[in-house]
């Protein structure tokens, strides 16, 4: 017998051992957490199939001694990749990606005994950067967090710690304009505020105590005129208040304590007095 026909018989033998062990989902069964071929007392080795109703391959399972381990991937049903992974010991272990259905990336982790650990980035289905982080324990922990616009430009950049805000923060327009530029403490808003329109204009400008307003507020029109001048006292109205049209004309000026409006007043039909 030649070398090459022993190859080849050898390879034969091998595909067929696969194929014999590749088996329908719907003829495993789990008991207790382990996945038995129906009928078998024998914890199931071998790789289950399943099909999309246009007979395309819609997942692809490994096991061993019963458990899910190994190669793990499903295809959407025009037979691009979907998810593309591994297990250990029955649950994800190890690089992970997974796919949109014009096979443009979607997602890249890494799993570490189940749980998400490492960086961590998501995308458009035009391939751009989404999101760019780290995670820990399954939960966003990095000092850069960033999210980007669809096309491309920054929009988010801040400190994310256990899954919670915590420090710096700055949001963007879609131009590439300043949207907001703020700081969190423990997920909440903390420390001075500022939010701006999409033309540069400052919007707003106050400040945050543990999650309220707190202190001098004011708000702006588009065009940079003043709309609202005040204060709050945690997280209400606390002191003068005075709002204006967009043309500067006065429309209230009141006083508040304490969130209640006690005056004096002087006002439009638009408000009425207290």
């Amino acid at each position: 017998m030649s070398m090459r026909f022993l190859l080849v018989f050898l390879s034969i033998l091998i595909i067929n051992s696969v194929h014999a062990r590749e088996v329908y989902y719907t003829q495993l069964v789990i008991k207790n957490g382990i996945t038995y071929k129906s009928n078998s007392d024998n914890p199931f080795n071998g790789k289950s199939i399943s099909y999309h109703s246009n007979s395309r391959l819609k997942e692809s399972i490994t096991y061993v001694d019963g458990l899910k381990n190994g190669l793990y991937e499903t295809f959407h049903d025009n037979g691009q990749l979907q998810i593309k992974s591994a297990h250990l010991n029955g649950v994800y272990h190890g690089p992970y990606e997974e796919y949109f259905f014009n096979g443009q990336i979607n997602i890249r982790t890494n799993y570490e005994n189940g749980s998400q650990n490492g960086p961590y980035m998501e995308y458009y289905r035009n391939g751009q950067i989404h999101r760019d982080s780290y995670k820990m324990n399954d939960q966003y922990h990095t000092s850069v967090h960033k999210r980007y616009h669809e096309n491309g430009n920054l929009m988010v950049i801040t400190a994310i710690f256990n899954d919670l805000l915590d420090g710096p923060y700055e949001t963007f327009h879609d131009n590439g304009q300043l949207q907001i530029k703020s700081a969190h403490l423990n997920g909440v808003y903390h420390g001075p505020y500022e939010t701006f329109h999409d033309n540069g204009q400052l919007q707003i400008k106050t400040a945050y105590l543990n999650g309220v307003y707190h202190g001098p507020y004011e708000e702006y029109f588009f065009d940079g005129d003043l709309k609202i001048k005040t204060a709050h006292l945690n997280g209400v109205y606390h002191g003068p208040y005075e709002e204006r049209f967009s043309n500067g004309d006065l429309k209230i000026k009141t006083t508040y304590q304490d969130g209640e409006e006690v005056g004096p007043c002087i006002t439009t039909i638009y408000h009425t007095c207290k």
